[in-house]
């Protein structure tokens, strides 16, 4: 069973995984669904840890 990460994790991981949209499709190219499949987080954990109502800009 993988245990619960914390938002410190959390945040690390979705940046990454944006930095890998970003790179992969250019910087209009990543969305909250690709960042969250990229991250492997749930959808949900890009808007809650996102400051600005979801924008990964706030990373």
């Amino acid at each position: 069973m993988r245990g619960r990460r914390g938002p410190e994790k959390r945040i690390s991981e979705i940046a990454a995984g944006t930095e890998r949209g970003v790179a992969a499709r250019g910087v209009e190219g990543p969305t909250d669904r690709a960042a969250a499949v990229e991250a492997a987080v749930p959808l949900g954990a890009t808007t809650h840890h996102c400051a600005t109502g979801g924008s990964r800009t706030s990373l």
